[in-house]
């Protein structure tokens, strides 16, 4: 599990756009309240699970056709090398089998994939999402795109005619690329964006400077004081602890 990152946000500006921004970010949805997508959508084509499967097949994309799998050491892991010689071997001379030749009998039998923990299909996915958006998956591109790897978690706002207020979690870091799309969406619109990770002792707050987004950092000796401000936090315990 992450360490959680506590944000408070709040905009305020003309009317319209208000609307216009909690149109786009806040829904009906209840698993979904504040949406990060509705300022900075992420392509559902990167929607891939990011994890073993995934860094298997980028392994495997990273072979020429014309690669011997049984000299494929210094890509692939040697577990997967020892799997594809398994099965593959009773179908073809192993030492001169190359990729290319492997992908067309595995092509056609997804037991065989399954077997070989090979999903050739996945690994086109992948090849694709790096081409067209710079990253395989949902992982890495929403850290980049968002700063943070999943969408708001724990949501909780307020929309009147002039100004939206929001709470939610976010995992390690809040979500500077989501406050920085808003920035240049709603220039006109007054943001101030408080956030807090106390697992990491780090604290600060956003604002939007005519479209771009400025960051302000808490120096170490004001984040209890702010967490305390802001966010209700009484942080005296750790810093008797470390004294201790």
């Amino acid at each position: 599990m992450p360490n959680w990152c506590l944000n408070h946000v709040l905009i305020e500006g003309d009317a319209e756009l208000i609307a216009d921004l909690a149109a786009r970010m806040i829904s009906d949805n209840p698993d979904q309240p504040f949406d990060f997508n509705g300022i900075h959508p992420m392509p559902e084509e990167l929607l891939v699970a990011a994890g073993s499967g995934s860094m298997i097949m980028l392994e495997w994309n990273r072979l020429k056709p014309e690669t011997l799998l049984s000299e494929a050491a210094g890509t692939l892991c040697q577990w997967h090398i020892d799997l594809l010689q398994q099965h593959l071997s009773p179908l073809t001379d192993w030492p001169s089998l190359t990729v290319a030749h492997a992908s067309t009998l595995l092509a056609d039998d997804i037991d065989l994939q399954r077997r070989c923990r090979t999903d050739l299909a996945l690994g086109v996915q992948l090849q694709r999402n790096i081409e067209r958006y710079g990253h395989p998956s949902w992982y890495d591109w929403r850290v980049e795109n968002w700063g943070t790897k999943w969408n708001a978690c724990e949501s909780t706002f307020t929309v009147g005619p002039n100004s939206i207020k929001v709470s939610f979690d976010t995992a390690w870091a809040p979500p500077e690329g989501v406050y920085a799309a808003i920035c240049a969406a709603y220039p006109d619109l007054q943001l101030t964006a408080l956030y807090i990770e106390d697992g990491m002792s780090f604290a600060g707050s956003f604002y939007n400077a005519n479209g771009h987004l400025d960051d302000e950092p808490c120096s170490d000796c004001c984040i209890a004081d702010f967490g305390a401000e802001h966010f209700g936090f009484d942080l005296s315990d750790d810093e008797d602890d470390d004294e201790d």
